[in-house]
Parts: structure tokens; sequence; C-alpha cells
């Protein structure tokens, strides 16, 4: 069976796998404060076809 398909709108803490379909709007490197070089984390920000956004951040292990 198929999931349903969520707006950004919809995630909650309800539960935990959510199916949503988004693009990236914006996308940007965070300089580690140590060593500006490398990265510490991207960010980016992630928009629904209702228009709903969300940032996130994906940092490096």
């Amino acid at each position: 069976m198929a999931m349903a398909i969520n707006y950004v709108s919809d995630i909650n803490t309800s539960k935990e796998s959510w199916k949503i379909i988004v693009r990236v709007t914006h996308l940007w490197h965070v300089p580690s404060y140590n060593n500006p070089s490398e990265f510490q984390s991207i960010e980016l920000v992630l928009m629904d076809e209702k228009g709903d956004k969300t940032k996130h951040q994906l940092r490096d292990r």
C-alpha cells in the first residue's frame, strides 16, 4: 500500500515517517568555526506545491 503524500504544513510529531514532495529553493554551505575552509553543514529551504516552506540543516559527521 502506497503512503499518501503530505504537505509541509501537515508535518507534526504524531508520526515519524512522512512522504512529501518538495523543491529545494535555497541551499548554502556553513563554514566550520575553527576552520573556515571546511564546511560544518549544509542548510536548505524546501518548498511544497502549496508554497509552504521549511528550513533544514544537514551536519557533517
